[in-house]
């Protein structure tokens, strides 16, 4: 299978949650790579440094808020509007 994708099922099963998705609809953990890739466009915490199977060093977590772009500039969620289908004007 490939060690990126053991590497994030291992992030997965570090969600202690009990995938409560009422309280919590999303739980994205991802890694120090992805963080890198995707920081200033999404709101991200670190959730701690872990050490995990077929890993010689630990692995740093981080878990995805949310995409910046979906709140206002007092953290409150904002709600999209859709962008217009082929044929529609947008306003």
């Amino acid at each position: 299978v490939g060690d990126v994708v053991n590497t994030a099922q291992r992030l997965e099963s570090l969600d202690s949650s009990g995938h409560d998705f009422e309280s919590q609809p999303c739980r994205i953990l991802i890694g120090s790579t992805t963080r890198d890739l995707v920081e200033g466009d999404f709101e991200i915490v670190e959730k701690g440094e872990f050490q995990v199977k077929g890993k010689s060093q630990s692995v740093v977590a981080y878990q995805v808020l949310g995409h910046l772009g979906d709140r206002d500039g007092v953290g409150r969620k904002t709600s999209r509007k859709a962008a217009p289908t082929q044929g529609e004007a947008s306003t």
